[in-house]
């Protein structure tokens, strides 16, 4: 119980922090990865995310329905961060396959304190990490701030070797 405790506490704190981050960049302008409607982003970039054997099962966020709510990420059976967690076994899967050296891909959809959700598509392929921020469902954001973002980085980047505790927090914080 305490464990999970710890585990929910992490994941708000890297919440607050990637928040910060995406305020952060959103002020310095930098769009690169960003997809809004008025921007006509080259869409290659996400569709090759889920082109993919990681990620084989799973639509593309760009393909959900503008209504997926939590009871839908439910049903899918994703690792979902509410009122608690649910299939907790999915993020402990992933981060075990990441401390092995192998590839992973994990989904987490997170609700917000009004019940909208925020999803986080997170791919390891060859130490490269990739993260899908969808945003798109979050009715209280800004509609600038409302998009689908896709950042790249390295698990050197992100220090996993003495940080894979924090791992998920800091990737949903970027």
């Amino acid at each position: 119980m305490k464990k999970s405790y710890i585990f929910i506490l992490v994941i708000l704190s890297l919440l607050v922090v990637v928040t910060a981050c995406k305020i952060q960049n959103n002020k310095n302008d930098t769009k690169e990865g960003s997809y809004q409607e008025e921007e006509n982003l080259d869409m290659s970039k996400i569709d090759e995310f889920y082109d993919n054997e990681l990620t084989k099962g799973y639509k593309s966020v760009l393909k959900l329905d503008k209504d997926y709510k939590l009871k839908d990420a439910l049903d899918d059976n994703l690792f979902v961060i509410a009122d608690t967690t649910y299939n907790s076994n999915l993020y402990d899967n992933f981060i075990d396959k990441v401390k092995r050296g192998e590839d992973a891909f994990l989904r987490v959809v997170m609700t917000t304190i009004e019940g909208d959700i925020l999803i986080r598509d997170i791919k390891v392929e060859n130490r490269k990490v990739e993260v899908i921020f969808d945003d798109t469902r979050d009715r209280y954001l800004d509609d600038d701030d409302r998009k689908i973002e896709l950042k790249e980085l390295t698990l050197d980047d992100l220090d996993f070797e003495s940080n894979s505790k924090d791992f998920i927090n800091s990737l949903i914080q970027i």
